[in-house]
């Protein structure tokens, strides 16, 4: 179980808020508390993410306009061994993470 703070974009406003957020890598629930507007848990394999340096942004849809960013680096990392636990990750991440060798292996199989 982690506990950090990441910032809320609702895209409404210009400005961010801030957001707690509690992970529990066992189960895969994200509980999600604002200041105002209560609380909300939800699973982890329903956020959509995009991974961006060494920030996650989090979505609950992908045309969503609000998004969360977070720059912790063991949420971050909790979050996609769970994702990678469930088989639950994207392409474009997947491609990020691979050697050199599996792109010219890739290559080779598209183009012969």
């Amino acid at each position: 179980m982690i506990n950090i703070q990441a910032t809320y974009f609702d895209g409404i406003s210009s400005v961010p808020n801030i957001i707690n957020i509690s992970f529990c890598d066992t189960d895969g629930t994200i509980t999600l508390s604002k200041a105002v507007g209560g609380v909300s848990m939800l699973n982890a394999e329903e956020f959509y993410f995009e991974r961006y340096g060494n920030c996650l942004y989090l979505k609950i849809s992908e045309k969503d306009e609000s998004s969360i960013k977070i720059c912790e680096s063991d949420f971050i990392e909790l979050f996609i061994k769970y994702r990678k636990r469930k088989r639950k990750i994207g392409v474009y991440d997947f491609l990020v993470n691979q050697s050199f060798k599996t792109y010219i292996f890739i290559a080779v199989i598209v183009l012969g």
